[in-house]
């Protein structure tokens, strides 16, 4: 028996990929619900209860890519998503697509990498659906103490001064 969430959602068009990623994640006791794009996952999926993470590949473009996103995060916004990305040749990747994403996997897969992202998606969305922040979640991720009085303003004008350098 599995416990919630620890089944992937693997949404990629290159069924070959969607076989190796599947394999590995078979290998580590994960469920896998696979889709070759935006229709098909929606009809594999009743509810977000039980998948824990989503491991978004490549698509037919770059927007479908995003409206993939887009619609993940309306299904639940506290998902984390992994891009998967060939380490070879990793495509070119919107910026809004990057931003909408916990992180990325290099293909080919190295067990470390994988329990760590997986890992990493966990607590990810424990922390979000504790505080429903991303910011807050991300914060986590990377071990900020948020009992510190100073942390929260210190993180105010870190976030900030990102996207006031981001628009340069």
């Amino acid at each position: 028996m599995h416990m919630a969430g620890a089944t992937v959602l693997v949404i990629d068009c290159d069924t070959a990929r969607q076989q190796y990623l599947k394999s590995i994640l078979g290998f580590i006791d994960r469920e896998v619900i696979a889709a070759e794009d935006g229709a098909a996952w929606r009809t594999s999926v009743s509810d977000s209860d039980g998948v824990g993470v989503v491991f978004l590949g490549l698509c037919q473009s770059e927007t479908q890519q995003l409206e993939i996103l887009r619609a993940i995060r309306q299904w639940d916004a506290n998902m984390p998503i992994l891009l998967v990305v060939d380490g070879k040749n990793p495509p070119s990747v919107p910026q809004e697509v990057l931003a909408g994403v916990l992180g990325s996997l290099e293909l080919p897969l190295r067990y470390p990498q994988m329990v760590h992202a997986l890992h990493q998606a966990e607590v990810y969305r424990e922390v979000r659906q504790q505080t429903g922040t991303r910011r807050t979640a991300l914060m986590a991720l990377q071990g900020w103490n948020m009992d510190y009085p100073d942390a929260s303003n210190f993180l105010d004008i870190l976030f900030h001064s990102r996207s006031i350098h981001d628009t340069d």
